[in-house]
């Protein structure tokens, strides 16, 4: 006997892949075994076609997590991406686990995944100041940044003044470490985000 897609929800290829870990040609060969005939690039836009909602549920999810301890616990390991090395950072409490792959692991990347998609945004007062002082910015550069005291920029704002600043490839450490000191400050101060 054979019988078409209409005979097979879209939520068993979803569970099978997702809940049961199944491949894709797997759940392909296990439907044409039991006489469902149904194309691979279908069982592909099952899975892949209105993902968004997937995504806006880990956000959810991700953003409770956040709010349910004030610690966070974190790690990352190495993982392969369209052949290329990237890390999977793990943030987690009693609560949830959440998962994010980024190409590498600098505190900006993890700052982005803090932040859950917002922009990020520079905040420079007398705490910034202060920080950059504990992590050994010197005085003549902060000196120079006195121009942006109590202000706060947007992404690409802080990135244009700090290339003029220090010169588009002149003094990273330097510039890192201020970016790296007041993403901080706009995190901790979420109604500057």
């Amino acid at each position: 006997m054979i019988l078409n897609l209409k005979c097979v929800s879209p939520t068993l290829i979803i569970t099978l892949n997702h809940v049961a870990n199944v491949s894709e040609p797997k759940i392909h060969e296990f439907l044409k075994n039991i006489g469902i005939h149904i194309s691979k690039a279908t069982i592909s836009r099952i899975l892949t076609k209105n993902a968004d909602v997937f995504h806006q549920e880990k956000a959810e999810i991700f953003l409770e997590g956040l709010k349910a301890t004030p610690y966070q616990q974190i790690d990352y390991t190495g993982a392969r991406v369209n052949g290329s090395n990237h890390y999977t950072q793990i943030l987690c409490n009693p609560y949830y686990a959440a998962y994010f792959t980024v190409p590498n692991k600098s505190r900006e990347n993890i700052l982005d995944v803090l932040l859950c998609g917002k922009e990020k945004t520079y905040c420079f007062n007398n705490e910034a100041f202060d920080l950059m002082e504990t992590f050994n910015v010197s005085q003549i550069w902060t000196e120079k940044l006195s121009f942006v005291k109590n202000k706060i920029f947007s992404d690409a704002e802080m990135r244009r003044k700090l290339d003029c600043l220090f010169s588009v490839n002149g003094s990273k450490t330097t510039k890192k470490k201020v970016l790296e000191k007041v993403i901080k400050l706009a995190l901790k101060n979420p109604d500057l985000i």
